[in-house]
C-alpha cells in the first residue's frame, strides 16, 4: 500500500518581530511552552510586535495628522475652510430664463379672457346655474369646457396691487392687439382711438384711390349699356 509523501515545503516558523503585516505567530506559540495564554494575552504593550506597531502609528499620525480624529491644530486646511464646489444649474432653472428673456411680458396666447369677462362667467353660473352651465358658457365665451371648469373652481381674488397690475398688463395687450389689427386695416373701436391707435395714413389713400377707381369703372359699364340699349332701339325702329 502506498503512502503519501509529504512535501517538501514546510510552513516557517516564526524567529523573530516580523515588520510584514499579518506575521505568522505559530512559531512563537510552539516555542513558548511555559506562557499562559488567553483572551488578554496580547494586552501587554512591552512585547515587541506591539511597540512596532506603536511607533508606526506615531510615525503615521504625525506625518498625516489632518486624516486623523482628533487633530485640533487651527492651520490646517479642513471641510469647512475648502472652497466649495459650484453647484450645477438645473436644466428647468435654464429654461426658465431662457423663457424669461423670450417673453419678458409673460405668455401671450391670441384668445385670451379678460378679468372682467372672469368676474362675468363666475357671476352668469352663479346666478343662473341652471342656464348657463359649462358647455354653454364656453360655447358663448369660445372657449373649452376644460377652461370654463377651471375658472369656475379657482377662488383665487386679487389684492388692490394685484388687480391694479392686472388691469394695466391687460390695457397694454389690449394696445399691442389693436396696432397689430390697425396696420392691417381693420379700423379701432372708439375707446382705442381715443387712445392714439389709428390706422395707418396710407389707407386712406389707398381707400379714396380705390373708391375712384370703382366710381370710373362704373361710369363707364353704365355709359356702355346705354349706348348698347340705343343701338338696340334704333335697329327695332328700322325693321318697324
Amino acid at each position: 500500500m502506498l503512502r503519501r509523501q509529504k512535501s517538501p515545503l514546510r510552513r516557517p516558523r516564526y524567529d523573530g518581530p516580523s515588520t510584514q503585516r499579518g506575521g505568522n505567530y505559530s512559531g512563537q506559540r510552539a516555542g513558548a511552552k511555559n506562557q499562559q495564554w488567553g483572551p488578554k494575552s496580547f494586552q501587554n504593550r512591552e512585547q515587541k510586535p506591539f511597540q512596532d506597531r506603536q511607533q508606526k502609528w506615531s510615525q503615521n499620525r504625525e506625518q498625516k495628522p489632518g486624516l486623523h480624529k482628533g487633530s485640533s491644530d487651527p492651520g490646517e486646511p479642513t471641510s469647512a475652510s475648502q472652497p466649495e464646489k459650484k453647484k450645477e444649474v438645473e436644466d428647468w432653472r435654464i429654461q426658465k430664463e431662457m423663457l424669461k428673456a423670450k417673453f419678458p411680458d409673460g405668455w401671450k396666447p391670441i384668445k385670451r379672457l379678460s378679468p372682467d369677462a372672469l368676474a362675468g362667467i363666475r357671476a352668469l353660473n352663479a346666478q343662473f346655474p341652471d342656464i348657463y352651465t359649462t358647455s354653454t358658457l364656453a360655447a358663448k365665451f369660445e372657449v373649452s369646457p376644460e377652461n370654463i371648469r377651471r375658472i369656475l373652481k379657482s377662488h383665487w381674488q386679487p389684492s388692490v396691487d394685484e388687480e391694479q397690475s392686472r388691469q394695466e398688463r391687460w390695457h397694454r395687450r389690449g394696445m399691442q392687439i389693436w396696432e397689430k389689427k390697425a396696420a392691417l386695416g381693420v379700423k379701432p373701436p372708439r375707446k382705442w382711438r381715443a387712445e392714439g391707435i389709428t390706422r395707418d395714413p396710407r389707407y386712406h389713400d389707398r381707400r379714396r384711390a380705390r373708391i375712384q377707381r370703382d366710381k370710373v369703372w362704373e361710369e363707364e359699364e353704365t355709359n356702355k349699356y346705354r349706348a348698347y340699349r340705343e343701338g338696340l332701339q334704333k335697329a327695332a325702329g328700322k325693321v318697324v
